[in-house]
């Protein structure tokens, strides 16, 4: 499958996101950067890197694709019906990456997994420096819970879609020992 590459070069910063690891900018197309709504809000994600060899003495930088999965989960969530940001891949002055639309209504905040996570006992935040390797907590089965009670985004008619994933059967990893 072939993705068109939108050119943001000339769409203006509106705002720094603050949430995340990365840097990120929510960006817009230049003939509707004076509207006050942020429903044509674009938030811009630049390529990611990652180092391997580092404990070698010889580090070095490859790209991580995490651009083109997220693009290829917009096309496969449109697919089979489940609500997703629309996800394209671009480029700016700065290089590659892709932009995701918003999905916060006017009006509205979104809360990152992790907030939500908190409210169950035990619960471990993966928010601290370092970040735990055994996210205690963090798992399909408290993410399900959490969101059991959950409707979906403003304006969804048919959560029948959403339901649809709870019914997609669960992967198990076979060790096969020669």
């Amino acid at each position: 499958m072939v993705y068109d590459v939108v050119d943001v070069t000339d769409w203006p910063v509106l705002s720094q996101e603050s949430g995340g690891a990365e840097a990120k900018d929510w960006i817009t197309p230049p003939e509707l950067a004076k509207g006050e709504s942020r429903e044509h809000w674009w938030l811009y994600k630049p390529v990611k890197l990652g180092v391997r060899g580092a404990t070698s003495g010889r580090p070095s930088t490859y790209r991580r694709h995490d651009d083109e999965a997220e693009r290829i989960a917009c096309s496969l969530a449109q697919l089979i019906g489940v609500p997703s940001a629309d996800v394209e891949l671009a480029r700016s002055s700065e290089g590659e990456g892709i932009i995701s639309r918003n999905v916060t209504p006017d009006g509205w905040s979104i809360q990152g997994g992790d907030v939500i996570l908190s409210e169950l006992p035990g619960y471990i935040s993966c928010l601290g420096e370092p970040r735990p390797k055994n996210r205690i907590g963090h798992n399909l089965a408290n993410i399900s819970r959490i969101l059991a009670d959950c409707g979906g985004p403003p304006g969804l008619r048919d959560m029948e879609s959403v339901r649809r994933v709870r019914r997609i059967p669960r992967l198990r990893r076979v060790d096969r020992q020669h």
